[in-house]
């Protein structure tokens, strides 16, 4: 299988002038494209959105064990470039519903929605932009005024999000990459089948450089490769 959907969502500029980018990229097979309106996260109370303080993103320990991929329930894991949020599609059955349950780990006891992804993305990259400062690179956006152009700079932070592929093989998947971007946007989107019960769908908000790699959890040791980023309430809109 070769190709993907690459929809870019457009971008805003927050309050603090730092342009948000999001995009929704889709590997799956074209016939299996259907369209994703509702997400459950699945986490401890503690985690449990909107209601919580924070929410943890990381970057993953491992990603590939032998092309068999990782899972461990929605737990948020980091990509090549950048922190993942790690959430999953609404099971549509009875049966996929306790399939899924069954697979989460023990403690996830909240299962919230996320009914409107692409305004989830827009916030997450707002809050990740504002707390850890922009990933992106420099934007420069052009306007017109009465004949007049105008140029501003802009520090810039892109989301990537969208539903994982299970495949068969992963790796034969990955090797099939036509570009850096493809590889690395493979390495977060793409998982073994084994897995396929979780149905995730993943946010990747996106670094150009690797600062993020000494981004530690909150009073823990730099080596720890997670960030607990302060949940924003007032970015609630896409409940």
């Amino acid at each position: 299988m070769g190709g993907f959907e690459y929809l870019a969502d457009g971008h805003h500029v927050d309050d603090v002038g730092n342009l948000i980018a999001c995009t929704y990229v889709d590997f799956r097979d074209p016939a299996e494209r259907f369209p994703v309106t509702v997400l459950r996260k699945a986490s401890s109370k503690r985690y449990a959105i909107p209601g919580c303080e924070t929410i943890r993103i990381s970057k993953s320990v491992c990603f590939l064990d032998q092309g068999k991929g990782i899972a461990r329930g929605s737990e948020a894991h980091y990509g090549t470039n950048g922190w993942v949020y790690c959430t999953s599609i609404e099971p549509e059955t009875a049966e996929e519903q306790a399939a899924w349950r069954a697979a989460m780990p023990a403690g996830y006891d909240a299962v919230p929605p996320i009914r409107r992804p692409r305004a989830f993305a827009r916030a997450l990259g707002a809050m990740v932009a504002e707390q850890a400062g922009p990933r992106g690179r420099i934007v420069l956006l052009r306007n017109t005024v009465e004949g007049r152009t105008f140029s501003t700079a802009l520090k810039s932070q892109t989301v990537y999000h969208g539903a994982v592929v299970y495949l068969d093989d992963p790796y034969q998947r990955l090797e099939s990459a036509s570009s850096e971007l493809e590889l690395a946007l493979l390495l977060v989107f793409v998982k073994h089948a084994a897995h396929r019960v979780l149905r995730q769908y993943r946010f990747l908000v996106w670094a150009e450089d690797n600062r993020s790699q000494s981004v530690a959890r909150s009073g823990r040791d730099s080596s720890i490769d997670e960030r607990a980023v302060r949940f924003l309430t007032e970015s609630s809109s896409w409940i």
